[in-house]
């Protein structure tokens, strides 16, 4: 895979890590995509020693997510199906860590507040800060620890802002794909203790560091 070009817009486009999705829209795990940390990381500690049990993967929730694991064949209900490309990581270190897909919501139509009218923070409460352009948003980490993901548009760029509480981890994705805006979940699995997104639109699934 070509290694993607940085960009002065404060993240990384994705098209150049993703030439294998064009070939295989539905894989189990696609591995990177190109992003820039907005923060310093915390080391994620390795997986376990011992494989993933299939059997132990996330249970699916019913009522409003009952249509997560619909998708031809999708990763969330079979993530090592033959009929995948080969994945570009190890299948066997992602884990359950514990909620079903989008047990832990993702924000759609994130609201914004004007800075200097925000009096629900500390003055030295951490944020992720993102600026494209000459746009700048600031994501608290007390709402992101929450959530994880935010599927956002910022000065026009649709963007999924991620981040990992196990890890401290916080990294923006430019979310389209040869002209497909894709949106993004939880998918309540672990990759060495790291969130694994999936897409909405083919169910492939997408570790937030690799």
């Amino acid at each position: 895979m070509g290694k993607p070009e940085k960009s002065s817009a404060g993240y990384e486009p994705m098209t150049d890590v993703m030439n294998q999705r064009r070939h295989h829209p539905r894989r189990a795990l696609v591995g990177a995509l190109a992003a820039v940390t907005f923060v310093a990381l915390a080391a994620c500690s390795g997986a376990s020693d011992s494989p993933a049990d299939r059997t132990d993967l996330p249970a699916f929730a019913s009522g409003d997510q009952a249509r997560v694991g619909t998708a031809p064949d999708s990763a969330l209900r079979d993530l090592d199906n033959p009929d995948f490309p080969d994945p570009l990581i190890d299948t066997s270190a992602v884990i359950s860590g514990g909620p079903p897909p989008d047990g832990i919501p993702p924000i759609d139509a994130p609201t914004f507040e004007v800075a200097a009218e925000v009096d629900w923070l500390e003055p030295q409460e951490p944020v992720l800060s993102l600026t494209v352009d000459t746009e700048t948003r600031a994501y608290p980490l007390r709402v992101m620890t929450w959530h994880e993901i935010v599927n956002d548009t910022v000065a026009g760029v649709p963007l999924a802002v991620t981040y990992c509480p196990l890890c401290n981890s916080g990294v923006a994705f430019e979310r389209e794909v040869d002209g497909e805006v894709l949106s993004f979940g939880t998918s309540g699995l672990l990759f060495q203790d790291n969130l694994v997104m999936y897409d909405r639109q083919s169910e492939s699934l997408w570790p937030q560091l690799t």
